[in-house]
């Protein structure tokens, strides 16, 4: 963990989850809250570099291994995951483009960042990427390798694709393996 400006603060609520190689970076006056879970995080990486930028994971979330949440360089935005979350490997989640869009006609940016919402109950698949602006509505599933660059608004659904699309209704998912059922 790195607090690399003033008044940031980290909570972990009990029961702790089991970290691995985990990286955490905070600027000025930011906040990271990580709910209570029994599965391991390993090598999560949260750059909540922006000031005022604020990261909530629910309770019972699960990141595989390798997940990114970029909240940087614009201040005050939000990455919110709700409850009973499961990410596979490669996860991202940015709120921001990183480097700016400049409209030649007024020379002014035009990829401003913004926050990101993710239900509770989703499973997003190995190597998704979450941009900007979005919002991922509870029980969905997102399919492996998709891009959701808008809303994924529809509950019991899987969305897929670059860009993510619904592909399949009246769906839900469990942690649990197939062979269980």
């Amino acid at each position: 963990m790195r607090f690399k400006g003033k008044g940031s603060v980290v909570t972990i609520r009990e029961p702790f989850p089991k970290f691995k190689r985990c990286k955490i970076v905070l600027g000025d006056n930011c906040s990271v809250i990580i709910g209570s879970t029994p599965y391991r995080v390993s090598k999560l990486k949260i750059f909540a570099n922006a000031e005022h930028s604020k990261c909530f994971i629910g309770k019972n979330s699960f990141f595989f291994s390798d997940s990114e949440i970029i909240l940087r360089p614009e201040p005050y935005k939000i990455v919110s995951i709700g409850d009973n979350f499961m990410a596979g490997k490669n996860l991202q989640i940015r709120t921001s483009d990183a480097h700016s869009v400049i409209d030649l006609s007024n020379n002014k940016p035009v990829n401003f960042a913004k926050n990101v919402i993710i239900g509770n109950h989703v499973w997003l698949g190995y190597d998704v990427t979450v941009l900007k602006g979005t919002r991922i509505t509870d029980d969905c599933v997102v399919g492996t390798k998709s891009l959701v660059t808008k809303d994924c608004s529809e509950s019991y659904s899987i969305y897929a694709g670059i860009p993510a699309k619904k592909v399949k209704t009246n769906v839900t998912w469990d942690i649990k393996y197939p062979d269980v059922y």
